[in-house]
């Protein structure tokens, strides 16, 4: 799902940015970047993309390091606690808003996002869709339960449908994920669908899609 829907709904965004942006360098902040996989795929989109990339993670930037991509400059930090001269044309995040504890540690994130952004540019977030209900349906190789009153846990499935690990959510509000990033002085807020491409559904068999275009698990959340 990641690649098939998740990738290519936040490069579709970013190519959209770059195509619009004046500056001779496009500079991404990648905001919990984990072992660098997005931001490998970022600098691939063109040879005037630069990538800074954090993750609170030691040993996942390490990983990160260890791939020795041109044009990615790591670090190892909280969203709270990362604070670089360089203001970047785009921020992005990949499913790391609802990772975030509490709405503090939420909003610490947007203010991350806002305060190395220049004026006018975005953040651009991956979520879980605020919006979903389908729990304990099977959505390709994942299901989706509810593990507490503001939480849900997603498990990761194999061939025969046995788990093979879990994660957990915080379930945020549309309404608390735009407050948050209001508060923090963005000024708009847009949700954007996150669809297969074309190519992914070609690439699985038929019907493997039908649920995640039916419940649509993820959704996109452009704050500028």
């Amino acid at each position: 799902m990641r690649m098939g829907a998740q990738d290519p709904a936040l490069i579709a965004v970013l190519l959209n940015q770059a195509h619009r942006s004046r500056e001779k360098v496009f500079h991404v902040l990648d905001i919990g970047c984990g072992e660098g996989r997005f931001s490998r795929k970022i600098v691939e989109l063109g040879n005037n993309i630069r990538v800074t990339a954090f993750d609170s993670a030691p040993h996942s930037i390490e990983i990160a390091q260890g791939q020795k991509s041109p044009g990615i400059e790591y670090h190892v930090a909280a969203a709270k606690d990362f604070h670089v001269k360089t203001r970047f044309d785009a921020a992005i995040s990949e499913m790391v808003l609802p990772y975030a504890q509490d709405l503090p540690a939420l909003r610490e994130i947007f203010a991350c996002a806002r305060r190395h952004l220049k004026e006018t540019c975005a953040f651009s977030s991956v979520i879980f869709n605020p919006r979903f209900e389908a729990f304990d349906t099977r959505i390709g190789n994942r299901m989706y339960s509810k593990s507490g009153e503001r939480s849900a846990r997603v498990h990761f499935l194999d061939e025969v449908g046995q788990e093979t690990f879990s994660a957990d959510w915080m379930r945020f509000t549309e309404t608390e994920y735009e407050e948050s990033a209001k508060r923090e002085k963005f000024r708009h807020v847009e949700w954007l669908p996150v669809a297969p491409t074309r190519e992914a559904e070609e690439a699985f068999p038929d019907g493997y899609w039908n649920a995640y275009k039916a419940h649509h698990p993820y959704a996109l959340l452009k704050a500028y």
